[in-house]
C-alpha cells in the first residue's frame, strides 16, 4: 500500500498513521486499529514519529520482534480488542535505512466482523477515521455496523412489522406493480393468487406472533404510505431534482411528502425513471424483428443505478435518497455505507444486498438483473454511449454512498476507460483506491502469475499488496480469484501462509 522506503515523502492521513512506541506497543494504537478496520483499513507504523513539518522519521525501536509479539498477544485478546481481523503476513518487521521498525496492515473489516472496538465497550470502544485523527463512533453509526453485519437465515427486511397493517399498504401501488409484472411474465403463477397471498409471496408480508399477515419492512418502503413508513424509518425521504443552470435550485422536482402520490418506493420508481430515460438520446435502431430498440446500453446502466440507489439503501441512517440530473450527467446518493470494498464492489460478480428482498420484488418485474451484475451493466452501458465510468464515493458520519455519471464538462474523468472510487470523509479528504477495471482485474492476475512463473517462488498477500500497488482487499480478491480458478494454491497456515503456482502452470 507504501512505498516505506520513501517514508519521507509520506504523511499520515486516511490510512497511515505513524507512532513512535519508544515505550512498547502504545495504548491509542488501538484506537487505530478499531478505527482503520471500521473504515477503509490502513496501515500502523510503529517506530516511526513526525517531525514539525509532518514529515514522517524512522526512529526505529530496540526490539521489533518483541514489539511485533506484543502486538500479537494484544490483539489475540479479546479483553483488549473485540475481533482480530489481521492475517499473519500483516504484522512484519521492516528496515528502513538503518532503523527497525514494526508495520501494521490493517485491512478494512468484513461487515460480519464490524464493529470492531476495544475495551469490551461496544459503544463508547468503536472508532472511525477522518482525515489524520481517529474519532469515536456515535450510537447511531454502531448500530448501522451492528445491522449490517446480521448473519441470521431470515433478512432485516423480511421481517414482518407488528404495529403495521396490510391496510397501510397503498392499494394502488401494488396494482401497478402487479400490472407491470403482468406485461413482464405474463403467465407467472403468482398472478392468479389473491392480495394477501400475493404480497406474502412477493416477501412484501409475513405472519407475525399473532398468527396475522402485516407488512415487511421491504413491504412497507415498497409500498407503504408515506406517512406511514416514516413511523418506521424517521428518516426517509425520496428527493428526485432535474437542474438546467445554477441559477434556479430544480427546474422540476419529485419529492416523497408531497403528498400528491403514495410516496414509496415502486411509485418513486414509477415516477422518476421516464424522466431520467427521456435524458438519454435513444438512437435509431431495429432488432431482428425489425422493431425499434428504444433500451439502449446506457439506458440499462442508469436503470441499474436507480433501482440499486433505492434498493441498498440504509432507511435507518441520517440523510435522504437524492438523485439530481444536471446538465453534466446524473447522480445517485443513498444513505447507508457500502457492504463490500468498493474495488471489489465496483469489480462486479459479488453481491451483498442489504435488502435482497427488496432486490428480489425489483428482480421479479426485470429491473435489475441478477445480484453481482450492476457494475458490469454500468460499465457496458458506459462503454457504449463513450462516456467515463461513474465515480463512486463513500462517506462517514454519517454513512452515504453516492455514485455519479458524467456525460460531459468533466476535468476529473479525462480518461473513459478508467473507474475511479474515492473515499471522502465529512471534511471533504479523500483518497483514491483504485483506477482498474475488472479487464485490468485480469491483467493483475497476470501480473502476479507473470511473477510467480519468473521468480519460480511463493508470493504473500502483502507482496501482492506491493507488486500491484492495492488495497488489501482488492489483493485478497485476486489471490481467491486465482486459487478458485487452479491457477494458484494457498501453501502453509498461520503466519506462514503463501501461494504458489499450481504444477504445470
Amino acid at each position: 500500500m507504501f512505498d516505506l522506503q520513501q517514508l519521507q515523502y509520506l504523511r499520515e492521513g486516511n490510512q497511515l498513521e505513524a507512532k513512535e512506541a519508544a515505550g512498547g506497543v502504545p495504548k491509542s494504537v488501538w484506537e487505530t486499529y478499531s478505527a482503520f478496520a471500521n473504515t477503509n483499513g490502513g496501515v500502523i507504523l510503529l517506530g516511526v514519529s513526525e517531525d514539525r513539518q509532518h514529515q514522517l522519521i524512522a526512529t526505529g525501536l530496540r526490539d521489533p520482534e518483541r514489539i511485533a509479539k506484543d502486538f500479537w498477544d494484544t490483539v489475540n485478546n479479546r479483553n483488549k480488542v473485540s475481533v482480530n481481523v489481521l492475517d499473519d503476513e500483516d504484522v512484519a518487521v521492516e528496515q528502513v535505512g538503518d532503523a527497525s521498525i514494526v508495520a501494521v496492515h490493517v485491512p478494512r473489516a468484513d461487515r460480519e466482523a464490524k464493529p470492531i472496538y476495544v475495551d469490551r465497550n461496544p459503544i463508547g470502544g468503536t472508532y472511525r477515521r477522518n482525515g489524520e485523527g481517529d474519532y469515536k463512533c456515535s450510537e447511531e453509526e454502531y448500530q448501522a455496523m451492528v445491522r449490517d453485519n446480521g448473519t441470521g437465515s431470515i433478512p432485516l427486511d423480511h421481517m414482518p412489522l407488528a404495529r403495521f397493517d396490510l391496510e397501510d399498504l397503498d392499494s394502488g401501488t401494488i396494482a401497478a406493480y402487479r400490472n407491470t409484472l403482468s406485461a413482464v411474465r405474463p403467465g407467472h403463477p403468482w398472478l392468479s393468487l389473491d392480495m394477501d397471498e400475493f404480497l406474502v409471496r412477493l416477501g412484501a408480508a409475513a405472519k407475525g406472533d399473532n398468527g396475522q399477515n402485516h407488512p415487511t419492512r421491504a413491504g412497507l418502503l415498497m409500498f407503504g404510505h408515506e406517512w406511514k413508513i416514516v413511523q418506521e424509518f424517521p428518516y426517509y425521504f425520496l428527493d428526485y431534482r432535474e437542474v438546467s443552470d445554477g441559477v434556479r435550485r430544480w427546474d422540476h422536482r419529485i419529492v416523497s411528502d408531497d403528498g400528491e402520490w403514495g410516496g414509496n418506493l415502486y411509485g418513486f420508481w414509477l415516477k422518476t425513471w421516464p424522466q431520467i430515460a427521456q435524458t438519454i438520446r435513444r438512437p435509431f435502431a431495429l432488432d431482428s424483428s425489425m422493431r425499434r430498440v428504444d433500451d439502449t446500453p446506457l439506458h440499462m446502466a442508469l436503470r441499474e443505478a436507480l433501482a440499486n440507489t433505492l434498493i441498498h439503501a440504509d432507511y435507518y441512517v441520517r440523510g435522504n435518497t437524492v438523485i439530481i440530473r444536471d446538465r453534466d450527467g446524473i447522480s445517485f446518493a443513498n444513505p447507508g455505507g457500502l457492504r463490500i470494498p468498493p474495488d471489489v464492489a465496483v469489480a462486479g460478480g459479488l453481491s451483498d444486498s442489504r435488502n435482497p428482498t427488496l432486490l428480489k420484488m425489483f428482480a421479479l418485474i426485470s429491473v435489475v438483473e441478477r445480484a453481482g451484475s450492476g457494475f458490469d451493466a454500468m460499465r457496458a452501458g458506459c462503454g457504449w454511449a463513450h462516456v467515463p465510468f461513474p465515480n463512486l464515493t463513500e462517506s462517514f458520519d454519517p454513512d452515504r454512498t453516492q455514485l455519479t455519471f458524467k456525460f460531459s464538462g468533466s476535468d476529473t474523468l479525462e480518461d473513459n476507460s478508467k473507474s475511479y472510487v474515492t473515499h471522502r470523509d465529512e471534511h471533504g479528504l479523500s483518497t483514491t483506491l483504485t483506477d482498474n477495471l475488472p479487464e485490468e482485474i485480469l491483467d493483475d492476475q497476470e501480473v502476479v502469475l507473470a511473477y510467480l512463473r519468473e521468480k519460480q517462488t511463493n508470493v504473500t498477500r502483502v507482496q501482492v499488496e506491493r507488486l500491484l500497488g492495492s488495497s488489501a482487499s482488492k489483493a485478497k480478491y485476486i489471490l481467491k480469484q486465482l486459487v478458485d480458478g487452479g491457477y494458484i494454491q494457498r501453501q502453509g497456515r498461520g503466519r506462514g501462509v503463501s501461494y504458489a503456482l499450481k504444477k504445470g502452470e
